[in-house]
């Protein structure tokens, strides 16, 4: 099933296999991929293409310009609610714009429960779940592969009658 959402600005749409040097690119950088689980440092081409082309999830957005076409980042929802934006799109509000979208969408498709997690220290990540109405809850240990280690982490849940009550507001 392929989906396709939009807000003001941006269109959040399946990956496409022209993605992958963008994708390579955005997630070049240590800034931004020290704060995933799953991302490699340095990330290649190869990985960029295997994510792309591998793993199925219609719940899995590449975060797009609509004035520009732009490739941006990444907002899905597996295991975890997840998302990462590179950094020349940082402080711009677009996070929390494709990320209310989808929320949004899950929300009036399913009504379930979502986890996500942050690693300690990112504060831009915690700010979003936070604006979203997710609660915090244990922190545990998760794996960086970008560091090499187990990093601190803060797990979060967003109950659908935590969403209603925070749209309310």
């Amino acid at each position: 099933m392929t989906q396709v959402l939009t807000t003001d600005r941006l269109i959040l749409r399946p990956f496409r296999g022209d993605d992958a040097p963008d994708l390579v690119r955005l997630l070049n950088n240590f800034d931004v991929s020290q704060w995933l689980t799953r991302v490699s440092s340095p990330y290649s081409l190869m990985e960029a293409h295997w994510y792309i082309g591998a793993l199925s999830n219609p719940w899995r957005f590449a975060i797009t310009s609509r004035e520009t076409g732009a490739f941006m980042g990444c907002v899905e929802v597996g295991a975890e609610f997840g998302y990462w934006l590179g950094q020349p799109f940082w402080r711009q509000g677009y996070m929390s714009e494709a990320a209310n979208a989808v929320v949004d969408h899950w929300m009036g498709q399913y009504g379930d429960t979502l986890v996500s997690s942050y690693f300690i220290g990112n504060s831009g990540s915690q700010s979003i779940l936070t604006s979203l109405g997710f609660e915090p809850r244990e922190i545990t240990y998760k794996f960086s592969k970008a560091r090499d280690k187990e990093v601190q982490s803060r797990i979060l849940t967003l109950t659908p009658m935590r969403y209603h009550a925070h749209k309310a507001h």
